[in-house]
């Protein structure tokens, strides 16, 4: 169990580029002022705070475990891009059990880049060339395009669409109710749940029906039933993301 625990020392250890970047159009001060916040909303309290160089600060922030979590640590690496007023910040979670497998972690990081955003403001999340985005198209203004954004023509933004999309290329000051991809997770750990519950009583009735004395049949589905319910479940809610968005709303540019 103890070789299994993850702290701080290891947050430290991780690639200076692990987990997702975000860029805001801010200095580092202002990103660095609304993290705080951004981590206590998520129920996180900052541990470490400390410069990795001089444009460079790195926080650690985490909370212990509970009814449905071994706690988490989230490092956040803030840094001042050279360019003026364009801060980078590379934001990754862990579990605090190296054994933990359920996946919950995995929606830390979209939520706090979304509450981080919500404290930044719109105007703040760019877009930038190379983030990915969605907007709505059309006169009715219905339909979405989703797609990457390129530079255009007299540095105008465009999002050009997935592959798989028909569509050609869109400027992004022709789409409305536009948002940027904060990233997605699973539903492995509910989908466990449920198919365990689920294959838990279909094993019990199915056992019911074999009472013949020689065994115990109720015993015998319910553990086969769970078994197959929870491997099943885990597949299904793997396979089911949920997609974190932020909006922005108009694009000027």
């Amino acid at each position: 169990m103890l070789s299994g625990c993850v702290g701080v020392g290891t947050m430290r250890t991780l690639a200076p580029d692990e987990g997702v970047e975000v860029r805001y159009a801010l200095p580092a001060d202002s990103v660095l002022d609304a993290l705080p916040g951004a981590l206590a909303d998520r129920h996180l309290r900052i541990e470490v705070r400390e410069p990795a160089d001089s444009a460079t600060t790195v926080i650690i922030a985490g909370k212990g475990t509970n009814l449905l979590t071994y706690g988490e640590l989230v490092r956040v690496r803030v840094k001042q891009a050279a360019m003026e007023n364009v801060t980078s910040a590379w934001i990754v979670a862990r579990s605090r059990s190296a054994l933990d497998h359920s996946g919950r972690v995995d929606r830390v990081v979209p939520r706090v880049i979304r509450t981080l955003d919500a404290s930044l403001g719109p105007a703040a999340l760019g877009p930038f060339p190379g983030m990915r985005v969605r907007g709505r198209t059309g006169a009715d203004g219905e339909s979405f395009v989703r797609g990457t954004v390129v530079v255009g023509p007299d540095s105008t933004l465009w999002l050009a669409p997935d592959p798989s999309a028909p569509s050609a290329a869109v400027c992004l000051a022709a789409l409305r109710d536009v948002a940027v991809f904060r990233g997605s997770y699973s539903h492995r750990s509910e989908g466990g749940i449920v198919g365990f519950l689920v294959g838990s009583v279909v094993g019990l009735v199915i056992g019911a029906g074999q009472l013949d004395g020689s065994y115990d049949p109720m015993g015998f589905g319910l553990v086969i039933g769970g078994t197959v319910g929870l491997l099943a479940g885990i597949g299904i809610g793997a396979a089911i993301r949920t997609e974190v968005w932020s909006e922005i709303g108009t694009v000027h540019r």
